[in-house]
């Protein structure tokens, strides 16, 4: 397979045309890099070997610019983590990088890392998710190589980056409420793994216990959306207690995606929701009319109704009022069916507010 050339203009200060990457697909490869004082090469450097997880070496901040030049041919994105280490072995940074499929991409790297400016030198680790080939750059007066060390098959190859979810403990607004009464059902998705999780579904579900399974009664669903590494997605839906009153315990199961490192953790732990039977007022019972001496009197806001021996005894009948008809007194006047005034009179019978 032909090598693959890549011309950067004024790449970093060095003149147009002055910086060639010969860059290799295969190991029979090989990069010339010529200085930005004159046409000569300033280094030759050999081919890389395609690999997944490289180790760089890291010159001190002070000798120059450091540059990291991956190509990837595969058709498909490599996504890579880069760490960053000391000369004395501590971790300084960490970041992640990624290459188009059939592509070179030349990155510096305090781009990517956040590399102190007294770095007294130290090592980077590449790690990715599919084969490329890689090498570094120290820029400065000259171009230097630094050639990486594949590091697959040894004890430091990173493990394959996988999605692993999981859904936080569940809450709910209301934890009792009476029957037919709505609450809302909070669930947060949680991709735990070093890998992106495509998008899936997450389940509500109502449960006898607080062991929440996907065999338990599902009471709605969500659709949650790709999540990349250690990112979340809340969800919620609003929900109707039961009818029947009782102990109840909610929670949600999300379903598990190509890949996943784990499925045992796909689901919530239930939260305890306590259904009581919904109160109704009482009926409010009816108050007859009582007459005193002929008359019927009644407080402002108050009713009665008309018996039937109030009927019979005031022949009430005869001017249209009769028994189960309301007496009111609303704004210092008395109401009964279609009369209404400050003072009734009925065949003796004298209704009036008090």
């Amino acid at each position: 397979m032909p090598c693959i050339l890549h011309q950067e203009r004024n790449f970093h200060g060095v003149r147009e045309n002055s910086l060639l990457a010969v860059f290799p697909g295969f190991p029979a490869c090989f990069r010339c890099v010529r200085d930005r004082r004159g046409d000569g090469p300033a280094a030759m450097l050999p081919g890389a070997g395609t690999s997944a997880n490289f180790g760089f070496s890291i010159l001190p901040a002070a000798l120059g610019d450091h540059f990291l030049i991956a190509y990837n041919r595969e058709s498909n994105v490599a996504d890579c983590r880069i760490e960053l280490a000391a000369a004395t072995g501590g971790r300084v940074d960490e970041s992640s990088l990624s290459v188009p499929g059939s592509a070179t991409a030349i990155r510096a790297l305090a781009e990517l890392t956040s590399l102190p400016a007294d770095f007294a030198g130290g090592s980077a680790t590449i790690s990715c998710d599919r084969q490329i080939a890689a090498t570094g750059l120290l820029l400065d007066s000259t171009l230097i190589g630094l050639p990486p060390v594949a590091l697959s098959g040894r004890s430091v190859v990173t493990a394959p980056t996988a999605p692993n979810l999981v859904v936080d403990s569940a809450s709910v607004s209301d934890a009792a409420p009476e029957t037919g009464e709505s609450f809302t059902l909070r669930a947060t998705v949680r991709n735990n793994g070093d890998g992106q999780a495509e998008s899936t579904t997450l389940r509500y579900c109502r449960s006898a216990d607080s062991t929440i399974s996907p065999d338990d009664t599902q009471v709605g669903t969500d659709s949650v959306g790709v999540l990349g590494a250690l990112t979340t997605s809340p969800e919620s839906i609003s929900l109707t207690a039961p009818s029947t009153a009782g102990t109840y315990y909610y929670g949600a199961c999300v379903d598990s995606v190509n890949g996943e490192s784990a499925t045992s953790d796909n689901c919530s732990s239930g939260v305890r929701v306590t259904v009581s039977s919904a109160t109704t007022d009482p009926e409010p019972e009816d108050v007859v009319c009582v007459e005193v001496n002929d008359v019927i009197e009644l407080g402002e806001g108050e009713s009665c109704t008309i018996t039937q021996a109030l009927v019979d005894k005031y022949s009430l009948n005869r001017v249209s009022v009769r028994a189960g008809d309301t007496a009111s007194c609303s704004g210092g006047r008395v109401t009964l069916r279609f009369l209404s005034a400050q003072t009734i009179q009925l065949n003796g019978l004298t209704i009036r507010c008090r």
